[in-house]
């Protein structure tokens, strides 16, 4: 059955720092969008290149707050404190929109009224906007589907059921339900393609301003102990990945691990009485970063540390398998094998090996 849509008025906030280059690409994705938005809000963070420029060239429809550089966290809480808007989507500046990613939501969201949020799938592209090699759906997105060897649909068919969304001619899929327990696993969630009830996201405490590494994951995680998730499997934007790879630098990996170890707590506490199943995914979860931070600290020359991460983790229930007794003897190697093995490592993948 075809569900007309009341009109939601939608807020787009977009928060931005040192992106001047993608600010109007993306603004032009939001006006090209076949249901029109009520605002949009850029949240300009500090910038110290030419935002402020670009965006005084801006018209009238476009509202530009700036505010001292105080991360992504601040910057999407204050512009939805600042949105008047029944419903806010976010985009991170230098993302992009398909022409009908608000139009299908907004039908999604009217075809089950309890949805307090919907996110949807999405194409990792190159600064042109083409779709990168391995970068199509999903797993294009979080290549961690593709680590753990699942496809995306069918994992998170064990949390979630299957709905259709009717969209004028075309019938797209996609799933709802409770995600709080897979979310242990991963979080598959981005930013730029979640639309919020405002009123839902202003009561959840919005965005930890504290964490500026993974707080998505915090955040969407602890929403989600509260409010069932609406998922569509289309891919309705794009995650622009050419400029940098925020996401894979080395220097950010343990200060991610840590948010995420926070995350796995503060979503235990938001869900109030979390299943046995779900302290059980909890726990999985747990040891599965202490062995990746244990691995971190080891690259970074910390054994010592690495060892008492690993011994964390058999104590939250991990198991001594061949990978953990290899980190735990590295651990006890001299600081300058560990470095030597390192450089060879290095090597090796320039040239193309392991």
């Amino acid at each position: 059955m075809t569900v007309t849509p009341s009109p939601l008025r939608i807020s787009v906030v977009v928060p931005t720092y040192n992106r001047s280059r993608w600010i109007r690409p993306a603004i032009e994705t939001i006006r090209a969008q076949r249901y029109p938005v009520s605002e949009i809000v850029i949240v300009d963070d500090g910038s110290t290149d030419e935002t402020e420029q670009v965006t005084a060239g801006l018209d009238g429809s476009v509202r530009v707050i700036r505010q001292p550089h105080a991360g992504v966290s601040a910057a999407r809480n204050r512009g939805v404190a600042e949105s008047t808007g029944d419903w806010v989507a976010f985009l991170d500046s230098d993302d992009a929109w398909h022409p009908a990613k608000l139009a299908v939501q907004v039908a999604a969201v009217a075809s089950i009224p309890a949805t307090r949020w919907c996110a949807a799938a999405g194409n990792a592209i190159d600064e042109q906007g083409r779709v990168l090699p391995d970068g199509a759906g999903m797993a294009g997105v979080f290549p961690l589907f593709r680590d753990l060897g699942v496809e995306p649909a069918s994992f998170l068919r064990r949390w979630l059921a299957d709905v259709t969304v009717t969209h004028e001619q075309s019938r797209i899929a996609g799933l709802f339900g409770d995600a709080f327990e897979s979310l242990f696993t991963l979080n598959y969630v981005h930013a730029s393609s979640a639309l919020f009830h405002r009123d839902a996201f202003l009561a959840s405490g919005g965005f930890d301003r504290s964490l500026h590494v993974a707080e998505d994951t915090e955040f969407f995680h602890r929403f989600a102990a509260q409010h069932p998730l609406l998922l569509l499997l289309e891919p309705l934007f794009g995650y622009r990945i050419a400029h940098g790879a925020a996401l894979s630098n080395a220097s950010s990996v343990v200060p991610r691990i840590v948010n995420a170890l926070t995350s796995i707590d503060r979503a235990l506490a938001a869900r109030g009485t979390p299943s046995a199943s779900e302290i059980a995914a909890s726990r999985v979860a747990r040891v599965r970063l202490l062995r990746r931070q244990a691995y971190a600290r080891l690259t970074e020359l910390a054994p010592q540390d690495a060892r008492a991460l690993l011994r964390s983790a058999m104590a939250s229930g991990g198991a001594w398998d061949l990978h953990a007794l290899w980190l735990l003897t590295a651990s006890y190697f001299p600081v300058s094998f560990l470095r030597g093995l390192h450089a060879l490592k290095r090597a090796m993948r320039r040239q193309g090996v392991g």
